[in-house]
């Protein structure tokens, strides 16, 4: 039903809440595919299953230098542990059924680890489905990605993404493998997409640290698909491209820990206490209609999304060396041939770009916990992307918060003329179809994706 090339992607029919993304190959030269069966290698862990032989769908993309120009790297993607089938050992009983843990199989997190393994995935089949997307560099590790005095570009149509949904792009600080080196009882590893982690320090994930998270798992009253569990998953996260077709952002979180880390109560962030944990949940963001500029992007506006657009994010160090100080991240975008600059707007000064300055400036004027700078800010965000970032496609959808805080006006108490409050041009009211219509369809399409020396992969 949809397909992508070996440089395209185009995600659709989105159904579920979080890290929602599908891919299905096509005209893809099998020749370059890599092929393989996990084995069981023993008990009580995050087990590989071997019903299915899972093949990676090819995904080329470039890697620029001044010197060089741009040359094709040879890639594959990985759907996400979360979205896949997880059933009992030696059986094809489910160990997970709806939003809640079988307990006639497994009632602990080490009885579960024990007693379920996470099987490969038919990637065809997920044309109609959900998953998330990550970028391999082989068969054991995520492509890692090192940003600092560097530029990312990709081309993005997102002109099918209604309110209430997200389609994004981001850089993780996963484990390269997934964990599997780290965690001795991770046996699936980034073959098999584990590890995810953000700066949400999300609870919803099923395994952790390669360990179930099935105690204390409550089902959600509103997503029958989704629960949450006693553990988080957190990590530094950079937002580059958060989108539908009404409203756009990027933002940078800081976070104290350095690698994917297992959390528990207050260090996750809690309902009542939503900046006690070890990360800033909220990020730095820019998002021009938030900040006042309400004509800059949507259908038919300076920047329109009823087109397919490149987006380009710089990052920027003091010393113009990779090893230097993140001091800030540019954004232009690239639409019918012409350059596009982000927008400069009055936060207690001008900016076009996210700066230390800038950041401090927006959490007074919007009355925000800083809580980006609680964490270390730019700084920290830096150190995060100098070791080595996972990529990641996703197409979002979240039956909590419905990206009110993208799109709308949040929260959705306040008088939307309260600086910060009015996100885009979306209403609080709920859609009709987007949770409970199988058949309401949302596509995001990224394509051309280059990765290199600042101003050589955005084309002008």
């Amino acid at each position: 039903m949809f397909a992508f090339g070996t440089n395209t992607m185009i995600a659709g029919n989105l159904l579920r809440r979080f890290r929602s993304f599908v891919a299905k190959p096509d005209a893809i030269d099998s020749s370059l595919l890599a092929f393989f069966v996990c084995r069981v290698l023993q008990v009580s862990s995050q087990l590989a299953g071997t019903l299915s032989t899972e093949t990676h769908p090819k995904l080329n993309w470039q890697q620029c230098t001044i010197s060089g120009g741009c040359k094709t790297v040879s890639g594959s993607i990985v759907l996400d542990a979360e979205w896949r089938w997880i059933h009992q050992v030696g059986s094809y009983t489910n160990c997970f059924i709806g939003n809640i843990w079988n307990t006639t199989i497994c009632y602990s997190n080490k009885q579960c680890s024990k007693n379920c393994q996470l099987e490969g995935a038919d990637y065809s089949s997920y044309g109609i489905s959900t998953s998330d997307i990550y970028l391999l560099a082989n068969e054991t590790n995520y492509q890692p990605f090192r940003p600092l005095n560097q530029e990312f570009s990709v081309d993005v149509d997102v002109s099918a993404l209604s309110c209430d949904s997200n389609g994004a792009i981001s850089f993780l600080q996963m484990d390269l493998d997934g964990g599997k080196g780290r965690f001795g009882n991770n046996q699936a590893g980034a073959q098999f997409g584990t590890g995810y982690c953000s700066s949400k320090c999300p609870r919803d994930l099923k395994f952790i640290s390669g360990e179930a998270n099935a105690e204390g798992w409550t089902p959600s009253n509103i997503d029958p698909l989704s629960g949450s569990g006693n553990y988080g998953s957190c990590c530094g996260e950079m937002d580059v491209w958060e989108s539908n077709s009404f409203a756009n952002a990027f933002a940078a979180h800081s976070c104290d820990v350095g690698s994917q880390n297992r959390c528990t109560d207050a260090a996750c962030g809690t309902a009542a206490a939503p900046y006690s944990g070890v990360c800033d949940p909220d990020g730095c963001d820019f998002n021009a209609y938030r900040l006042g500029n309400q004509s800059f992007y949507g259908p038919s506006k300076t920047l329109d999304s009823n087109k397919k657009i490149m987006v380009v994010t710089q990052f920027v160090t003091d010393s113009n060396t990779a090893d230097g100080m993140l001091t800030e991240i540019r954004r232009k975008y690239i639409q019918s041939g012409k350059v596009l600059a982000n927008p400069t707007v009055q936060v207690s000064g001008s900016f076009n770009s996210i700066k230390s300055q800038y950041c401090g400036n927006e959490k007074s004027l919007f009355g925000d916990v800083d809580a980006f700078g609680k964490h270390g800010g730019l700084n920290q965000v830096g150190k995060g992307l100098g070791t080595g970032m996972v990529l990641s496609f996703s197409l979002l959808n979240d039956a909590a918060t419905r990206f009110l805080w993208l799109d709308s006006r949040y929260p959705v108490d306040k008088d939307p003329s309260i600086p910060g409050v009015a996100r885009g041009r979306c209403g609080p009211e709920p859609p009709a179809t987007l949770l409970v219509d199988p058949g309401a369809q949302c596509v995001a399409v990224y394509s051309n994706i280059k990765f290199g020396d600042i101003g050589t992969s955005g084309g002008l």
